[in-house]
């Protein structure tokens, strides 16, 4: 099932103060598939400029892009990253950096089928 603009939209106003709701804005904003969304790290986003180097390590070196995001979206990324280094503060020495930007409340990345 394909949802029309209105339900995705009605889906990002219900997850809005969610964990995963830059995740999902992403996606939908921008068709990321699942892999790149998970393998997305924080060396490959400028938020300065509004810029993210996508790739999908599934797919072919085609696939690697530049996508500009808009202004809302870096700010949601901006939040995002500042939840995240709270979130690291609060594991401590639990914390494992993957260097991603969607990640488990511990830092480990996100798994593909999960």
């Amino acid at each position: 099932m394909t949802w029309t603009p209105e339900q995705c939209g009605q889906f990002l106003d219900s997850i809005e103060s969610g964990r995963l709701y830059p995740l999902f804005r992403l996606g939908a904003y921008y068709r990321l598939r699942r892999a790149e969304l998970i393998g997305l790290a924080w060396a490959d986003v400028d938020l300065a400029s509004r810029r993210l180097q996508v790739g999908d390590d599934v797919k072919s070196d085609d696939s690697d892009r530049i996508i500009a995001i808009d202004q809302g979206t870096a700010h949601v990324l901006r939040s995002w990253q500042e939840r995240q280094l709270f979130e690291r503060l609060g594991w401590d020495t639990g914390w494992r950096d993957s260097g991603r930007v969607f990640t488990r409340e511990d830092g480990r990345h996100v798994l593909p089928a999960g």
